[in-house]
């Protein structure tokens, strides 16, 4: 639309029409209506003249003549002026030129939302700064623009039409008030305003414009009254559009170091996790406070007794720029006491401070338990921030859990060594083992194992423990095995007395098992055999002497005493009678001692002694033994012939004890029978006589037991013990044939005698 009014739209009633249509058509195309018009043909006319109040709201400038009130029309859409009808053509010229201002007006703000659209999407300060000279250059006449942002205590000139301009202190005339005020300022006569210092003599007004915490923006006319309340506005209008991409840039920018930084400690603690040395930690603590903390220096400080000592230093740390110190100074000391963290904005003014430099600001000390202080300094004040704080104490606990972890490390490796010297150098056998599936694998073996067990290491590594030491036989032993591995997975110290197979043979140990960390669930240990079998067997020993003793003791005080009483009682009656015949009962009641004092002195000392074994004939054996005892009538029968290794001696008292005992009891007409055990390592010997009742078999083989009147008991009791002195099973039960059937099962195989497989008997001589 043109800003010149050229057709008027006069809404008149009809006595009034004439005279004002008269004076305007020399200068406008008039149309007229009589009032109410239609919209429609208001809104095509440039200015409506009217002697009555519109109802209808259009945007088409309105002269209204007439004496109604006009209050309910905003004094800032409205001029009012008292004319005569002659000079209504003064009024539409005042129309049109406040028009034209408002259109003005109106293309400003256009053109400075247009220009703020590409202001709030600059990137960097510096764009912003370019572009917030460019849009007031649009938006604003001018004689010279100054933006100055304050950078270390100065304003400098980011945009300036002169650019002779340079940097200004910030108490700089109405540039450091405006700054200082935050308050916009519109000056119409510079020389008149005693804040006002302009650059140059030419300059005579101006406006005056914080942008917010960054600076200040002024333009300058060229005469007095350049500027105007709304070109103050637009300017303000400026400067939010600044302030706000401003602080956009600085949140955007202080997210993305937030993250950068986050991911560094991240990062950083990976690092530390490999960390194995006390040193290593201090100093990659001080490499990734480099990379999130913003400072001029920075040390690790270790506590030392009662000292703290510098450790590590940042890059461009200088020798002097940290000293020992007791931990009842200064501020690292009060924050190692106190376990707190502290920022510290003028180091100057702190109390608890005492920098090593003066030129030192501010700084940042935050404890890492209780192994010593981060601190990190500044030249400027205020450097630190509570964010900062948060870092630094994130790193001072990957740092300290860091130093527990490897003060553990060490402290279990020193652990783990000591054990290794003593597992090496113990007389015991000694195993490492891991347990993998439930499995005790072994990792180690000492010498000791070797000698003990038969097994070099190189045989058993990697290979189930249980599986060459543990009956495999014995469900019993396997399950207490089992026991015993599901107790040292869960962390429990086992000191229990086992059975397992060495190289001679199943023996006894004291099992002592060391898991690596007790109360927790374990893959690691140590295992070690002590050797009882020598105690346990003297144990043994004691109890069968204990044993003996107790049947001495019944033997003496029964069997032995009733002998002597009837000794006593002939020898009595021999004294009273003088008659011989007595006499021969007191012989046979010392015969009667006599045997029971040799068959114990034969238990109490070859009882379970045996010399040296050899291979022996048992039809030679037998033989002889047949020959030393009265047999009677007897008949000894060997089906067939075998070898063994025995000690001569003991094996001709063992079979003259069985022949005897099958003649006391199966009579003198009894058949003995000897031959091998079927499918069996070992012989028999049996006899076709009444044979032995159920009590009798459960208690054959105690000492002082018999079924005789004059028997002594012992015989079989020495038999047994004969038999348990080779290391033989001695079983009693009812043969086929009836009688009693004695079975030694040895532990050699018995071999057949190729040279006489023929059956022998031999009756008495």
């Amino acid at each position: 639309m043109s800003d010149r009014i050229q057709n008027v739209l006069l809404l008149t009633t009809e006595d009034l029409q004439e005279a004002l249509e008269t004076t305007l058509s020399p200068a406008f195309t008039v149309k007229t209506k009589t009032p109410p018009a239609k919209r429609a043909t208001i809104v095509e006319a440039d200015c409506i003249v009217t002697t009555e109040l519109l109802t209808t709201t259009v945007d088409t400038p309105v002269v209204y003549c007439g004496d109604e009130s006009v209050d309910s029309i905003d004094q800032a859409y409205r001029i009012d002026a008292l004319i005569r009808p002659s000079q209504i053509e003064m009024a539409v010229e005042q129309v049109r030129v406040a028009v034209r201002n408002q259109r003005d007006e109106q293309s400003r703000i256009d053109r400075l939302h247009e220009a703020a659209t590409e202001l709030i999407t600059a990137e960097t300060h510096e764009e912003v700064y370019t572009r917030i000279g460019e849009v007031a250059n649009r938006v604003l006449e001018f004689e010279d623009c100054y933006l100055g942002i304050v950078e270390n205590e100065m304003f400098i000139p980011k945009f300036s039409v002169s650019k002779e301009v340079g940097p200004r202190p910030l108490k700089y005339g109405q540039l450091g008030e405006t700054y200082r005020t935050g308050k916009s300022t519109l000056i119409h006569d510079l020389e008149a305003e005693s804040s006002a210092t302009p650059a140059r003599q030419r300059y005579r007004s101006g406006i005056s414009v914080p942008i917010g915490k960054y600076g200040v923006l002024q333009v300058i006319g060229a005469e007095t009254h350049s500027f105007t309340q709304r070109d103050l506005e637009l300017a303000e209008l400026l400067a939010t559009y600044a302030v706000g991409t401003l602080s956009r840039i600085e949140s955007e920018s202080e997210l993305r170091e937030s993250r950068r930084r986050t991911e560094n400690l991240q990062e950083g603690a990976t690092t530390l996790a490999t960390v194995i040395e006390e040193q290593d930690a201090f100093e990659t603590m001080v490499d990734i406070a480099e990379r999130i903390l913003s400072f001029d220096r920075c040390v690790v400080m270790d506590v030392d007794g009662e000292y703290l000592t510098p450790r590590a230093y940042s890059t461009n740390a200088q020798p002097d720029d940290a000293a020992p110190m007791h931990i009842s100074e200064g501020l690292c000391g009060w924050c190692y006491r106190n376990s707190e963290s502290r920022v510290v904005s003028d180091l100057a003014t702190d109390t608890e401070s005492n920098p090593q430099k003066a030129e030192y600001r501010s700084g940042i000390s935050i404890p890492i338990g209780e192994f010593g202080v981060f601190q990190a300094v500044s030249t400027d004040p205020d450097a630190f921030t509570d964010r900062n704080k948060e870092l630094g104490e994130l790193l001072a606990s990957h740092v300290r859990e860091t130093l527990d972890r490897i003060l553990a490390e060490q402290k279990r490796n020193a652990e783990r060594d000591r054990l290794a010297t003593l597992f090496e150098n113990i007389p015991d056998a000694g195993v490492a083992f891991e347990y993998r599936h439930g499995e005790p694998i072994i990792k180690r073996v000492n010498t000791a194992f070797e000698r003990v067990f038969g097994y070099e290491e190189t045989t058993v590594l990697g290979k189930s423990l249980d599986e060459f030491i543990l009956p495999t036989d014995d469900p019993l032993k396997q399950a207490e095995a089992d026991r015993l591995n599901r107790r040292l997975q869960a962390g429990d110290n086992v000191r229990v007395e086992v059975e397992r197979i060495a190289a001679d043979g199943s023996r006894y140990f004291l099992l002592h098992v060391v898991p690596l960390q007790l109360d927790a669930e374990n893959v690691n240990g140590y295992a070690i055999y002590t050797d009882l079998t020598t105690q346990k067997e003297r144990e043994q020993e004691l109890t069968a002497q204990n044993k003996q003793l107790d049947e001495f003791a019944s033997i003496v005080s029964h069997d032995l005493r009733n002998p002597i009483n009837v000794a006593s009682g002939y020898l009595e009656l021999a004294r009273e009678t003088g008659e011989d015949a007595y006499l021969m009962q007191v012989s046979d009641a010392i015969n009667r001692m006599d045997t029971l004092v040799g068959d114990l002195l034969l238990l109490a000392r070859k009882g379970t002694e045996i010399q040296e074994q050899t291979t022996l004939d048992l039809f030679s054996i037998a033989n002889q033994a047949w020959d030393n005892v009265d047999t009677k009538e007897a008949v000894l029968e060997i089906d067939e012939t075998i070898t063994l290794k025995a000690d001569r001696g003991r094996l001709l008292e063992l079979f003259e004890n069985l022949f005897r005992n099958a003649i006391e009891h199966a009579g003198p007409t009894t058949k003995v029978t000897i031959g091998p055990i079927d499918n069996e390592r070992g012989f028999y010997v049996a006899d076709d006589g009444p044979g032995i009742g159920q009590e009798s078999i459960e208690r054959i083989f105690e000492t002082g037991y018999t079924t005789m009147e004059d028997g002594t008991g012992l015989g079989l009791a020495i038999t047994e013990r004969i038999a348990d002195a080779h290391g033989w099973d001695c079983t009693v039960h009812t043969g086929d044939v009836g009688g009693a059937r004695f079975e030694f099962v040895t532990d050699v195989p018995a071999s057949n005698d190729t040279e006489d497989t023929s059956s022998v008997t031999r009756t008495n001589r």
